[in-house]
């Protein structure tokens, strides 16, 4: 198998439980969306993912969690384990994933991807994936969150760190940064 189809078919997987978590919710969430609600609305969507995958079984994904709750500095917002296996490629190992929602109105957002320091322990204990969600939200008449969709008519965006647009840089911080206008 030609790795860039298997990473196809996990970021489709993933794109396709938050397209789902979003349809669900008429794709407006419950959650002011004030100038710096994108923790929040994280938090919303990880605990919505573990929970719909709790309830069913998918034939890649499973042990699903997110991150605990009351830090803002975990290393993930949610991780799962993917397992997938045919004939001439097999992979089962922990995937952790950051989202990160962006309101409309802010053209120039630069959302923090986590720190280098993050990144080469999650490498040194043996594991490479690591994926970014991207929503984009604006405010409702009635102060909850809205996602909208993107340029190419999709509401979920899946990136994997490796594949990241040209534009990261590391901040002072010290924190990986992007342009999310990708």
């Amino acid at each position: 198998m030609d790795i860039k189809n298997f990473e196809e078919v996990m970021k489709n997987d993933i794109k396709n439980i938050f397209e789902q978590i979003l349809s669900i919710h008429n794709y407006i969430l419950p959650i002011s969306s004030r100038s710096r609600s994108g923790a929040e609305i994280s938090d919303y969507l990880e605990d919505y993912f573990v929970k719909l995958l709790a309830n069913k079984n998918h034939p890649r994904i499973y042990n699903a969690d997110s991150a605990p709750k009351g830090k803002t500095k975990n290393p993930f917002d949610f991780r799962f384990y993917y397992k997938y296996d045919n004939d001439d490629f097999h992979f089962d190992d922990v995937i952790w994933g950051d989202i990160k929602a962006s309101k409309f109105s802010y053209n120039d957002s630069n959302p923090d991807l986590g720190t280098p320091t993050k990144v080469i322990k999650f490498m040194l204990d043996g594991h490479f994936y690591l994926m970014f969600v991207f929503f984009e939200y604006v405010s409702t008449d009635d102060n909850k969150t809205k996602f909208i969709q993107f340029d190419n008519n999709e509401y979920v965006k899946v990136v994997f760190l490796k594949d990241i647009h040209h534009s990261v840089r590391i901040n002072p911080k010290p924190q990986f940064q992007v342009h999310y206008e990708f």
